[in-house]
Parts: C-alpha cells; sequence; structure tokens
C-alpha cells in the first residue's frame, strides 16, 4: 500500500484529546505508586480519568505500551528549551533540574518498582531500557562537547553517578533537590572526567 494511502489512513477518526492523554498519564503513574506493575489495570485508570476501557485500548494495546508511552510523555513534558548557544554545563543543569522534576512525586517510587518487576516481563525491559537509552543520550550528548576523547564508557560512568545521584534523592529518599545540588551533582561528574581526560 503506498505510504501516503497509509498515513491517510492513520488520520482518520477524531484527533487524540491532549488532556484526556494528560489524564491517564497521572492516574497511571499514580496506579504504578500505589499498586505497583502488578495492580496497574486498564479499569483502574478509565475509573480515576473517567473514561471506558476502549478509550485505553484505542490509544495502548498492552500494559507496556502504556507504560512506555507515559515514560515518553512525561519526559516531553519536562524536557527543557535549550538555546543553541547554552554551554554544556549549563545544559546538563536544565535537564538535571527537569529530571528531578521527572522523579518527583509518586513517579519516582513508580519507576523504582518498575525496575524490580521489569526483568520478568520482556516487552517492560524493552520499553525501560529504551526509554532510559534515550535519556542519557541529552547527558552524554553534552559531557562529549566537554570531553570529546574521552572514553564512551568514562561518559556513561559520569552520566550514571548523576543521575544515580537524583534518583537517589527525588525518588527514594523523597527529597527536594534544589538548583544548589543539581550544581554540585553536575560539576562532580565534570570532575570525574577532568581526571581521566
Amino acid at each position: 500500500m503506498p505510504e501516503v494511502m497509509i498515513e491517510a489512513q492513520r488520520r482518520r477518526g477524531r484527533p487524540r484529546d491532549t488532556d484526556k492523554d494528560a489524564s491517564i498519564r497521572d492516574a497511571t503513574w499514580q496506579l504504578l505508586a500505589e499498586r505497583g506493575y502488578d495492580g496497574l489495570t486498564f479499569e483502574g485508570v478509565a475509573e480515576i480519568v473517567g473514561c471506558s476501557r476502549a478509550t485505553l485500548y484505542r490509544r495502548y494495546a498492552t500494559k507496556a505500551e502504556l507504560i512506555a508511552a507515559i515514560l515518553d510523555s512525561t519526559s516531553r513534558s519536562v524536557e527543557p528549551d535549550l538555546p543553541p548557544e547554552m554551554s554544556p554545563r549549563d545544559a546538563l543543569i536544565a535537564h538535571s533540574l527537569a529530571g528531578a522534576i521527572y522523579l518527583s512525586g509518586h513517579r519516582g517510587p513508580a519507576l523504582i518498582s518498575l525496575g524490580f518487576v521489569a526483568a520478568k516481563i520482556p516487552e517492560l525491559v524493552a520499553a525501560i531500557t529504551g526509554h532510559v537509552s534515550h535519556e542519557l543520550e541529552y547527558y552524554r550528548l553534552e559531557l562529549r562537547k566537554l570531553f570529546p576523547s574521552v572514553a564512551p564508557e568514562e561518559i556513561d560512568f559520569a552520566c550514571s553517578t548523576l543521575l544515580g545521584g537524583i534518583v537517589y534523592h527525588v525518588a527514594l529518599a523523597q527529597q527536594e533537590l534544589p538548583r544548589r545540588r543539581i550544581e554540585q551533582l553536575v560539576d562532580q561528574a565534570i570532575r570525574m572526567l577532568e581526571d581521566v581526560a
């Protein structure tokens, strides 16, 4: 079938309701935090949102697909808008502040609980791994600008250390992470790479 016809078929029907999508996202996070992956049901999400299960099934075929969608849409909802001339350090701080917002409230504990069950569910592993890899690339990019000759595994270690600090404080300890603390974590990651550059 020609590509134009396929695209036209995808556009048929009513346009997606972005408010409904946001409500579904928030309800899914809420249920994941309260009941975990096993307790997350389309019925539960539909009840909180005030929609039918059919609304959810039209959007997502499986729970793993729903989770992949909320990971992506949550990330896009907090993604910073960075001017091209922004320094790599400032871009790392902006991404880290967005990461702290992403992990705040019930989303952080929900993500941690997803990590524990993911090993048993291959499609969930794929969704989470793909999402994490995509998110890490923002940090890798900025650190590569600062240290273009440093080995990729060193860059990845600095990224993991930076993000691990944010995850610990925001998601596990449930602490607010002020900008000055974010700056300290970013500077620590930069110093780590200065030592091996």
